[in-house]
């Protein structure tokens, strides 16, 4: 569901409706349902999974290491490279 989200600019809400969408795909996955009251480190312990905020902000993490860097760094000219043809 995230594959590419590494460039996503996401408001809080749209965050919010990520983390249901996935803790419900989750439980889905797992067997358990809403009533069972399992939280989320459960089900990601049960599913060896990585929360997806933290997938998220490792990629907004890097982005700003990126931009931080000098003007001549080969990954800071590669965020404004642009190809001819």
């Amino acid at each position: 569901m995230l594959y590419g989200s590494g460039t996503w600019c996401l408001r809080e809400n749209e965050m919010a409706i990520l983390g249901r969408t996935e803790r419900s795909m989750m439980r889905a996955k797992c067997g358990v349902k809403l009533m069972d009251r399992k939280n989320t480190k459960e089900l990601t312990g049960m599913l060896g999974l990585q929360d997806m905020v933290d997938k998220l902000a490792n990629g907004v993490r890097w982005y700003g290491h990126v931009l931080r860097r000098d003007e001549d760094n080969v990954l800071r000219r590669a965020l404004d490279f642009k190809v001819n043809g």
